[in-house]
């Protein structure tokens, strides 16, 4: 009988008494030549087929797939922590708080009042550009000094 070797294609005979030895232990017919499976033993690797030709190999009784089962939580959570580091980054990057309300500021900036409302906005604030023109006003000062001229700060911004 003429079998295709599984791990290298070549065609290899089998003998009616081996045929007949591996019926009475009942065992599979061999599906590689003596060449590969000697190769196979002295390295000392199982290949086992899973479904769409994915191969596990196994060396010393550790497989890919058991490394995989058990690194897979571990992987996961750090995956999860990188992710809320990288979330918490871009708040603070993106939108630093703004702890203008318990500290007193002594350097003047810019601020647009809102001379309809008496609020007063931070430039970057997206109601700056959302109230009526003639009713925007730039205003170089202090956070104190705006709110002593009757404006007081947006709740959007925080000033």
């Amino acid at each position: 009988m003429v079998i295709n070797c599984k791990q290298c294609n070549r065609a290899f005979k089998i003998t009616d008494s081996e045929i007949n030895f591996y019926r009475r232990k009942g065992l599979d017919l061999p599906k590689r030549c003596k060449n590969c499976r000697a190769l196979n033993k002295s390295k000392k690797v199982n290949i086992q087929a899973h479904n769409n030709n994915d191969y596990s190999y196994q060396f010393d009784n550790y497989t890919e797939s058991y490394a995989r089962k058990n690194y897979f939580p571990i992987v996961a959570v750090i995956t999860t922590l990188i992710i809320i580091a990288s979330i918490i980054t871009m708040i603070i990057v993106i939108n630093p708080h703004k702890a203008h309300t318990n500290s007193v500021q002594t350097a003047p900036v810019t601020y647009y009042l809102n001379t309809y409302r008496h609020k007063f906005h931070e430039t970057d604030c997206p109601s700056v550009w959302e109230m009526n023109s003639k009713n925007r006003k730039a205003f170089y000062g202090t956070r104190e000094e705006a709110i002593q001229q009757g404006y007081s700060p947006c709740q959007n911004c925080k000033p």
